[in-house]
Protein backbone atom coordinates (compact mmCIF):
# COMPACT_ATOMS: atom_id res chain seq x y z
CA UNK A 1 0.00 0.00 0.00
CA UNK A 2 1.22 3.57 -0.68
CA UNK A 3 2.47 5.41 2.41
CA UNK A 4 -0.24 8.05 1.98
CA UNK A 5 -2.99 5.42 2.24
CA UNK A 6 -5.40 5.84 5.15
CA UNK A 7 -7.28 2.71 6.09
CA UNK A 8 -10.31 2.65 8.36
CA UNK A 9 -10.66 -0.45 10.53
CA UNK A 10 -14.06 -0.96 12.13
CA UNK A 11 -14.08 -3.29 15.09
CA UNK A 12 -11.52 -4.06 17.79
CA UNK A 13 -12.35 -7.69 18.46
CA UNK A 14 -9.91 -10.48 17.65
CA UNK A 15 -10.29 -9.98 13.90
CA UNK A 16 -9.94 -6.21 14.01
CA UNK A 17 -6.82 -6.45 16.12
CA UNK A 18 -5.27 -8.89 13.65
CA UNK A 19 -5.94 -6.43 10.79
CA UNK A 20 -4.26 -3.66 12.79
CA UNK A 21 -1.18 -5.84 13.38
CA UNK A 22 -0.97 -6.81 9.72
CA UNK A 23 -1.32 -3.31 8.28
CA UNK A 24 0.48 -1.37 11.03
CA UNK A 25 3.64 -0.72 9.00
CA UNK A 26 1.98 -0.29 5.62
CA UNK A 27 -0.62 2.43 6.04
CA UNK A 28 -1.98 5.19 8.22
CA UNK A 29 -4.73 3.57 10.29
CA UNK A 30 -7.94 5.01 11.62
CA UNK A 31 -9.55 2.62 14.10
CA UNK A 32 -13.05 2.74 15.54
CA UNK A 33 -15.52 0.50 17.31
CA UNK A 34 -19.20 1.01 18.04
CA UNK A 35 -18.47 -0.16 21.63
CA UNK A 36 -15.64 2.29 22.20
CA UNK A 37 -17.61 4.48 24.61
CA UNK A 38 -19.51 1.68 26.37
CA UNK A 39 -16.98 -1.13 26.82
CA UNK A 40 -14.00 -0.60 29.16
CA UNK A 41 -12.27 -3.62 27.57
CA UNK A 42 -12.54 -2.17 24.03
CA UNK A 43 -11.36 1.22 25.31
CA UNK A 44 -8.34 -0.48 26.93
CA UNK A 45 -7.46 -2.31 23.70
CA UNK A 46 -7.77 0.94 21.73
CA UNK A 47 -5.46 2.75 24.13
CA UNK A 48 -2.85 -0.01 23.94
CA UNK A 49 -2.87 -0.02 20.14
CA UNK A 50 -2.62 3.75 19.79
CA UNK A 51 0.34 3.89 22.19
CA UNK A 52 2.36 1.51 19.99
CA UNK A 53 2.21 3.38 16.69
CA UNK A 54 2.27 6.97 15.46
CA UNK A 55 0.50 5.80 12.31
CA UNK A 56 -2.60 4.67 14.23
CA UNK A 57 -5.35 6.96 15.45
CA UNK A 58 -8.39 5.81 17.40
CA UNK A 59 -11.57 7.78 16.71
CA UNK A 60 -15.12 7.58 18.00
CA UNK A 61 -17.86 6.70 15.54
CA UNK A 62 -19.25 10.21 15.98
CA UNK A 63 -15.90 11.66 14.84
CA UNK A 64 -15.76 9.79 11.53
CA UNK A 65 -17.57 12.59 9.69
CA UNK A 66 -14.38 14.65 9.59
CA UNK A 67 -12.27 11.81 8.17
CA UNK A 68 -14.20 10.36 5.22
CA UNK A 69 -12.28 12.44 2.66
CA UNK A 70 -8.94 10.92 3.65
CA UNK A 71 -10.04 7.27 3.87
CA UNK A 72 -9.08 5.15 0.86
CA UNK A 73 -10.13 1.72 2.12
CA UNK A 74 -12.19 0.22 4.92
CA UNK A 75 -11.98 -3.14 6.73
CA UNK A 76 -15.03 -4.28 8.63
CA UNK A 77 -14.95 -6.90 11.37
CA UNK A 78 -17.42 -9.79 10.93
CA UNK A 79 -19.64 -8.74 13.84
CA UNK A 80 -20.63 -5.41 12.26
CA UNK A 81 -23.60 -5.90 9.87
CA UNK A 82 -23.14 -4.59 6.35
CA UNK A 83 -26.39 -2.70 6.87
CA UNK A 84 -24.77 -0.57 9.58
CA UNK A 85 -24.70 3.17 8.90
CA UNK A 86 -20.88 3.26 8.95
CA UNK A 87 -20.68 0.72 6.13
CA UNK A 88 -23.44 2.41 4.17
CA UNK A 89 -21.68 5.78 4.48
CA UNK A 90 -18.44 4.27 3.18
CA UNK A 91 -20.27 2.83 0.18
CA UNK A 92 -21.86 6.24 -0.49
CA UNK A 93 -18.35 7.72 -0.49
CA UNK A 94 -17.16 5.02 -2.96
CA UNK A 95 -14.74 3.63 -0.38
CA UNK A 96 -13.98 -0.09 -0.90
CA UNK A 97 -15.32 -2.15 2.01
CA UNK A 98 -13.38 -5.33 2.70
CA UNK A 99 -12.88 -8.01 5.35
CA UNK A 100 -9.82 -9.77 6.73
CA UNK A 101 -10.41 -12.79 4.46
CA UNK A 102 -10.02 -10.52 1.40
CA UNK A 103 -6.65 -9.33 2.69
CA UNK A 104 -5.64 -12.90 3.48
CA UNK A 105 -6.51 -14.11 -0.03
CA UNK A 106 -4.56 -11.19 -1.52
CA UNK A 107 -1.36 -12.43 0.08
CA UNK A 108 -1.66 -16.18 0.66
CA UNK A 109 0.41 -18.36 -1.69
CA UNK A 110 -0.50 -21.74 -0.21
CA UNK A 111 -3.57 -23.97 -0.71
CA UNK A 112 -6.67 -22.83 1.22
CA UNK A 113 -9.35 -25.39 2.09
CA UNK A 114 -12.60 -23.71 3.14
CA UNK A 115 -15.40 -25.05 5.32
CA UNK A 116 -18.68 -23.48 6.40
CA UNK A 117 -22.02 -24.73 7.72
CA UNK A 118 -24.46 -23.96 10.49
CA UNK A 119 -23.23 -26.91 12.56
CA UNK A 120 -20.18 -29.15 12.61
CA UNK A 121 -17.70 -26.86 10.88
CA UNK A 122 -15.25 -26.63 13.81
CA UNK A 123 -15.28 -30.42 14.20
CA UNK A 124 -14.61 -30.87 10.47
CA UNK A 125 -11.91 -28.18 10.35
CA UNK A 126 -10.17 -29.79 13.34
CA UNK A 127 -10.36 -33.27 11.84
CA UNK A 128 -9.12 -32.14 8.41
CA UNK A 129 -6.24 -30.30 10.08
CA UNK A 130 -5.24 -33.46 11.96
CA UNK A 131 -5.46 -35.51 8.75
CA UNK A 132 -3.19 -32.98 7.02
CA UNK A 133 -0.90 -32.18 9.96
CA UNK A 134 1.96 -34.24 8.46
CA UNK A 135 1.62 -32.08 5.32
CA UNK A 136 2.12 -28.88 7.34
CA UNK A 137 -1.46 -27.55 7.25
CA UNK A 138 -2.83 -25.40 10.07
CA UNK A 139 -6.38 -24.26 10.92
CA UNK A 140 -7.34 -20.58 10.79
CA UNK A 141 -10.40 -18.34 10.63
CA UNK A 142 -13.54 -18.59 12.69
CA UNK A 143 -12.04 -21.52 14.60
CA UNK A 144 -9.90 -19.14 16.66
CA UNK A 145 -6.66 -18.11 14.91
CA UNK A 146 -7.26 -15.05 12.71
CA UNK A 147 -6.25 -15.69 9.10
CA UNK A 148 -3.78 -12.80 9.04
CA UNK A 149 -2.00 -14.15 12.10
CA UNK A 150 -1.88 -17.52 10.32
CA UNK A 151 0.05 -15.91 7.44
CA UNK A 152 2.88 -15.18 9.86
CA UNK A 153 3.34 -18.88 10.61
CA UNK A 154 5.24 -21.41 8.54
CA UNK A 155 2.51 -23.49 6.98
CA UNK A 156 2.16 -25.53 3.81
CA UNK A 157 -1.56 -24.81 3.63
CA UNK A 158 -4.58 -23.58 5.55
CA UNK A 159 -7.84 -25.15 6.67
CA UNK A 160 -10.20 -22.20 6.91
CA UNK A 161 -13.41 -22.08 8.94
CA UNK A 162 -15.77 -19.43 7.61
CA UNK A 163 -18.92 -17.96 9.11
CA UNK A 164 -21.78 -16.41 7.16
CA UNK A 165 -20.62 -13.02 8.51
CA UNK A 166 -17.23 -13.49 6.83
CA UNK A 167 -18.62 -14.93 3.61
CA UNK A 168 -21.20 -12.20 3.02
CA UNK A 169 -18.50 -9.51 2.78
CA UNK A 170 -15.93 -11.54 0.86
CA UNK A 171 -15.34 -9.84 -2.49
CA UNK A 172 -13.99 -12.75 -4.53
CA UNK A 173 -13.94 -16.21 -2.94
CA UNK A 174 -11.34 -18.52 -4.48
CA UNK A 175 -10.44 -21.69 -2.60
CA UNK A 176 -8.70 -24.91 -3.59
CA UNK A 177 -11.40 -27.06 -1.95
CA UNK A 178 -14.68 -25.89 -0.40
CA UNK A 179 -17.76 -27.29 1.32
CA UNK A 180 -20.93 -26.13 3.01
CA UNK A 181 -21.80 -28.86 5.52
CA UNK A 182 -25.42 -27.90 6.27
CA UNK A 183 -27.70 -24.88 6.56
CA UNK A 184 -30.41 -24.41 9.18
CA UNK A 185 -31.92 -21.19 10.52
CA UNK A 186 -29.38 -19.18 12.52
CA UNK A 187 -28.16 -15.60 12.96
CA UNK A 188 -31.45 -14.12 11.80
CA UNK A 189 -30.75 -11.19 14.12
CA UNK A 190 -27.90 -10.34 11.73
CA UNK A 191 -29.22 -11.49 8.34
CA UNK A 192 -32.46 -10.04 7.00
CA UNK A 193 -33.87 -13.46 6.06
CA UNK A 194 -33.05 -17.16 5.87
CA UNK A 195 -32.45 -16.79 2.11
CA UNK A 196 -29.87 -14.09 2.77
CA UNK A 197 -28.15 -16.36 5.30
CA UNK A 198 -28.26 -19.31 2.86
CA UNK A 199 -26.84 -17.24 0.01
CA UNK A 200 -23.98 -16.07 2.23
CA UNK A 201 -23.13 -19.69 3.05
CA UNK A 202 -23.27 -20.77 -0.60
CA UNK A 203 -20.73 -18.12 -1.58
CA UNK A 204 -18.02 -20.49 -0.39
CA UNK A 205 -18.33 -22.39 -3.69
CA UNK A 206 -17.63 -19.42 -5.95
CA UNK A 207 -14.52 -19.89 -8.13
CA UNK A 208 -13.19 -22.83 -6.10
CA UNK A 209 -11.15 -25.59 -7.75
CA UNK A 210 -12.90 -28.52 -6.03
CA UNK A 211 -16.35 -28.75 -4.42
CA UNK A 212 -17.33 -31.39 -1.87
CA UNK A 213 -20.99 -31.55 -0.84
CA UNK A 214 -23.85 -33.71 0.40
CA UNK A 215 -25.89 -34.73 -2.64
CA UNK A 216 -28.85 -35.53 -0.37
CA UNK A 217 -29.05 -32.00 1.05
CA UNK A 218 -30.36 -29.59 -1.58
CA UNK A 219 -29.45 -26.50 0.43
CA UNK A 220 -25.74 -27.37 0.34
CA UNK A 221 -25.50 -28.47 -3.30
CA UNK A 222 -23.48 -25.99 -5.43
CA UNK A 223 -25.57 -24.28 -8.05
CA UNK A 224 -22.90 -24.80 -10.70
CA UNK A 225 -20.22 -27.51 -10.84
CA UNK A 226 -19.48 -27.27 -14.57
CA UNK A 227 -15.74 -27.34 -15.25
CA UNK A 228 -14.86 -28.11 -11.63
CA UNK A 229 -13.83 -31.23 -9.81
CA UNK A 230 -16.38 -32.48 -7.31
CA UNK A 231 -17.28 -35.22 -4.85
CA UNK A 232 -21.02 -35.62 -4.36
CA UNK A 233 -21.12 -37.48 -1.05
CA UNK A 234 -24.01 -39.97 -0.72
CA UNK A 235 -24.36 -40.04 -4.51
CA UNK A 236 -20.83 -41.22 -5.26
CA UNK A 237 -20.54 -44.94 -4.33
CA UNK A 238 -16.97 -44.35 -3.13
CA UNK A 239 -18.00 -41.63 -0.66
CA UNK A 240 -21.10 -42.17 1.42
CA UNK A 241 -22.69 -42.76 4.79
CA UNK A 242 -24.23 -46.20 5.14
CA UNK A 243 -26.02 -48.11 7.87
CA UNK A 244 -23.45 -48.92 10.52
CA UNK A 245 -20.55 -47.06 8.99
CA UNK A 246 -19.10 -45.10 6.09
CA UNK A 247 -17.53 -45.67 2.70
CA UNK A 248 -14.27 -43.77 2.25
CA UNK A 249 -12.46 -43.94 -1.09
CA UNK A 250 -14.49 -47.06 -1.86
CA UNK A 251 -13.70 -48.89 1.40
CA UNK A 252 -16.31 -49.57 4.10
CA UNK A 253 -15.28 -48.62 7.64
CA UNK A 254 -17.60 -49.61 10.53
CA UNK A 255 -18.79 -46.80 12.81
CA UNK A 256 -17.57 -48.87 15.77
CA UNK A 257 -13.99 -48.11 14.75
CA UNK A 258 -14.36 -44.37 15.36
CA UNK A 259 -13.98 -42.54 18.67
CA UNK A 260 -16.18 -39.75 17.32
CA UNK A 261 -19.72 -40.84 18.10
CA UNK A 262 -23.17 -39.88 16.82
CA UNK A 263 -24.89 -40.50 13.49
CA UNK A 264 -24.40 -36.87 12.46
CA UNK A 265 -20.63 -37.26 12.81
CA UNK A 266 -20.46 -40.03 10.21
CA UNK A 267 -20.99 -37.43 7.48
CA UNK A 268 -18.38 -35.19 9.12
CA UNK A 269 -15.91 -38.08 8.93
CA UNK A 270 -16.62 -38.74 5.24
CA UNK A 271 -16.33 -35.10 4.19
CA UNK A 272 -13.08 -34.67 6.17
CA UNK A 273 -11.64 -37.77 4.54
CA UNK A 274 -12.64 -36.47 1.10
CA UNK A 275 -10.69 -33.26 1.71
CA UNK A 276 -7.63 -35.22 2.82
CA UNK A 277 -7.93 -37.59 -0.15
CA UNK A 278 -7.93 -34.66 -2.56
CA UNK A 279 -4.73 -33.40 -0.91
CA UNK A 280 -3.02 -36.75 -1.47
CA UNK A 281 -3.55 -38.57 1.84
CA UNK A 282 -4.14 -42.31 1.48
CA UNK A 283 -6.81 -44.23 3.36
CA UNK A 284 -4.06 -46.11 5.21
CA UNK A 285 -2.68 -42.80 6.48
CA UNK A 286 -6.14 -41.52 7.40
CA UNK A 287 -7.44 -44.45 9.42
CA UNK A 288 -5.30 -44.00 12.58
CA UNK A 289 -6.37 -40.36 12.78
CA UNK A 290 -10.03 -41.09 12.06
CA UNK A 291 -10.04 -43.79 14.73
CA UNK A 292 -8.38 -41.66 17.44
CA UNK A 293 -10.12 -38.31 16.87
CA UNK A 294 -12.50 -37.79 19.80
CA UNK A 295 -14.08 -34.47 18.92
CA UNK A 296 -13.88 -31.08 20.57
CA UNK A 297 -14.26 -29.67 24.06
CA UNK A 298 -17.79 -28.39 24.76
CA UNK A 299 -19.26 -30.41 21.88
CA UNK A 300 -21.30 -33.27 23.41
CA UNK A 301 -18.42 -33.77 25.85
CA UNK A 302 -18.87 -36.25 28.68
CA UNK A 303 -17.70 -34.63 31.94
CA UNK A 304 -16.35 -37.09 34.48
CA UNK A 305 -17.67 -36.76 38.03
CA UNK A 306 -17.71 -39.27 40.85
CA UNK A 307 -21.39 -38.78 41.63
CA UNK A 308 -24.07 -40.83 39.89
CA UNK A 309 -25.11 -37.94 37.63
CA UNK A 310 -23.93 -37.89 33.99
CA UNK A 311 -22.95 -34.42 32.74
CA UNK A 312 -22.84 -33.58 29.02
CA UNK A 313 -21.22 -30.26 28.09
CA UNK A 314 -22.60 -29.23 24.70
CA UNK A 315 -22.01 -25.51 25.16
CA UNK A 316 -20.94 -25.26 21.51
CA UNK A 317 -24.57 -25.85 20.50
CA UNK A 318 -25.46 -22.26 19.71
CA UNK A 319 -28.55 -22.89 17.58
CA UNK A 320 -31.74 -24.94 17.59
CA UNK A 321 -30.68 -27.54 15.01
CA UNK A 322 -27.56 -28.41 16.96
CA UNK A 323 -29.52 -28.91 20.18
CA UNK A 324 -32.09 -31.10 18.41
CA UNK A 325 -29.21 -33.33 17.25
CA UNK A 326 -27.84 -33.47 20.81
CA UNK A 327 -31.22 -34.48 22.25
CA UNK A 328 -31.49 -37.26 19.68
CA UNK A 329 -27.95 -38.42 20.45
CA UNK A 330 -28.59 -38.72 24.20
CA UNK A 331 -32.16 -39.96 24.16
CA UNK A 332 -30.84 -43.35 25.35
CA UNK A 333 -28.93 -41.78 28.26
CA UNK A 334 -29.50 -42.63 31.89
CA UNK A 335 -32.84 -41.23 33.07
CA UNK A 336 -34.15 -38.82 33.95
CA UNK A 337 -32.78 -36.78 31.05
CA UNK A 338 -32.62 -33.09 31.96
CA UNK A 339 -32.15 -30.52 29.19
CA UNK A 340 -30.59 -27.21 30.23
CA UNK A 341 -30.88 -24.46 27.65
CA UNK A 342 -31.09 -20.70 27.23
CA UNK A 343 -29.22 -17.52 26.31
CA UNK A 344 -29.53 -15.28 23.24
CA UNK A 345 -31.61 -17.15 20.64
CA UNK A 346 -30.63 -14.71 17.85
CA UNK A 347 -34.21 -14.25 16.69
CA UNK A 348 -34.63 -17.68 15.07
CA UNK A 349 -37.72 -19.89 15.08
CA UNK A 350 -37.61 -22.10 18.17
CA UNK A 351 -40.51 -24.36 17.10
CA UNK A 352 -38.33 -27.36 16.07
CA UNK A 353 -37.51 -27.82 19.75
CA UNK A 354 -41.15 -28.42 20.67
CA UNK A 355 -41.22 -32.05 19.55
CA UNK A 356 -37.56 -32.72 20.32
CA UNK A 357 -37.96 -31.81 23.99
CA UNK A 358 -40.82 -34.30 24.38
CA UNK A 359 -38.19 -37.03 24.68
CA UNK A 360 -36.63 -35.33 27.72
CA UNK A 361 -37.94 -35.59 31.28
CA UNK A 362 -37.24 -32.03 32.45
CA UNK A 363 -36.32 -28.76 30.75
CA UNK A 364 -34.50 -26.06 32.72
CA UNK A 365 -34.48 -22.57 31.17
CA UNK A 366 -32.25 -19.59 31.94
CA UNK A 367 -30.98 -16.39 30.38
CA UNK A 368 -32.18 -13.62 28.09
CA UNK A 369 -34.67 -15.63 26.03
CA UNK A 370 -35.89 -18.15 28.62
CA UNK A 371 -39.49 -17.02 28.20
CA UNK A 372 -39.29 -17.45 24.40
CA UNK A 373 -38.43 -21.10 24.99
CA UNK A 374 -41.17 -21.52 27.58
CA UNK A 375 -43.76 -20.31 25.06
CA UNK A 376 -42.97 -23.13 22.59
CA UNK A 377 -42.84 -25.96 25.14
CA UNK A 378 -45.59 -28.57 25.01
CA UNK A 379 -48.06 -28.26 27.89
CA UNK A 380 -47.12 -31.76 29.06
CA UNK A 381 -43.47 -30.82 29.58
CA UNK A 382 -42.01 -30.28 33.03
CA UNK A 383 -40.37 -26.84 32.66
CA UNK A 384 -38.31 -25.04 35.30
CA UNK A 385 -37.41 -21.32 35.09
CA UNK A 386 -34.08 -20.31 36.66
CA UNK A 387 -33.12 -16.83 37.80
CA UNK A 388 -29.34 -17.24 37.36
CA UNK A 389 -26.96 -19.62 35.60
CA UNK A 390 -25.98 -21.27 38.88
CA UNK A 391 -29.65 -21.56 39.84
CA UNK A 392 -30.26 -23.33 36.50
CA UNK A 393 -27.47 -25.84 37.14
CA UNK A 394 -28.58 -26.45 40.72
CA UNK A 395 -32.15 -27.05 39.53
CA UNK A 396 -30.89 -29.43 36.83
CA UNK A 397 -28.99 -31.44 39.45
CA UNK A 398 -32.09 -31.67 41.62
CA UNK A 399 -34.12 -32.90 38.64
CA UNK A 400 -31.46 -35.47 37.68
CA UNK A 401 -31.62 -37.11 41.08
CA UNK A 402 -28.97 -39.68 41.95
CA UNK A 403 -28.34 -41.19 38.50
CA UNK A 404 -29.86 -39.03 35.75
CA UNK A 405 -28.26 -37.17 32.82
CA UNK A 406 -27.90 -33.40 32.48
CA UNK A 407 -27.55 -32.32 28.85
CA UNK A 408 -26.30 -28.74 28.71
CA UNK A 409 -27.11 -27.83 25.11
CA UNK A 410 -28.15 -24.15 25.14
CA UNK A 411 -29.44 -23.69 21.54
CA UNK A 412 -28.34 -20.08 21.93
CA UNK A 413 -25.43 -17.70 21.67
CA UNK A 414 -23.68 -17.04 24.96
CA UNK A 415 -23.31 -13.28 24.77
CA UNK A 416 -26.09 -12.41 27.21
CA UNK A 417 -23.91 -13.77 30.04
CA UNK A 418 -20.53 -14.88 28.67
CA UNK A 419 -17.86 -13.76 26.21
CA UNK A 420 -18.14 -17.00 24.19
CA UNK A 421 -19.31 -20.61 24.31
CA UNK A 422 -15.96 -21.76 25.75
CA UNK A 423 -16.31 -19.54 28.82
CA UNK A 424 -19.92 -20.70 29.15
CA UNK A 425 -18.93 -24.37 28.97
CA UNK A 426 -16.14 -23.97 31.49
CA UNK A 427 -18.48 -22.14 33.84
CA UNK A 428 -21.06 -24.92 33.54
CA UNK A 429 -18.43 -27.54 34.29
CA UNK A 430 -16.94 -25.65 37.23
CA UNK A 431 -20.30 -24.92 38.89
CA UNK A 432 -21.62 -28.45 38.34
CA UNK A 433 -18.37 -29.93 39.65
CA UNK A 434 -18.52 -27.79 42.77
CA UNK A 435 -22.15 -28.71 43.41
CA UNK A 436 -21.73 -32.43 42.70
CA UNK A 437 -18.18 -33.35 43.61
CA UNK A 438 -15.49 -30.82 44.66
CA UNK A 439 -12.69 -33.32 43.84
CA UNK A 440 -13.55 -33.58 40.13
CA UNK A 441 -11.25 -31.86 37.62
CA UNK A 442 -12.39 -28.84 35.64
CA UNK A 443 -13.13 -29.08 31.90
CA UNK A 444 -11.04 -27.36 29.24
Amino acid sequence: MPASTTVLICGLGITGQSIVRYLASEANLLVTDTRLETSPEIARIAEQLSSKSDQLKVVKVSELATHWAEITEMYVSPGLPLSHEIVQKALEEDIPVRGDIDLFLDHVDKPVLAITGTNGKTTVVSLITELLASRGFISVGNIGTPVLDGLQRRASGFVLELSSFQLERLKSPSFKVATCLNVTADHLDHHASFDEYLNAKRRIYENCEMVIYNAKDELTVPQNTVGRQSIAINDDPKWRVESGGVVISGEFVPASEFSLTGEHNLYNIVVSAAFAHHMGVSLEEMLPVLRSFKGLPHRQQLIKVDSGVTLIDDSKSTNVASTVVAIQAFNCARRPLVLLLGGDSKGVDLAPLTNATLTTDHVVLYGQDAYRFKEIMDSTMVVHMAKTFEHAIRTSIECAGSEGTILFSPACASFDMFSNYVERGRSFCAIARRLLDPTTRDCH
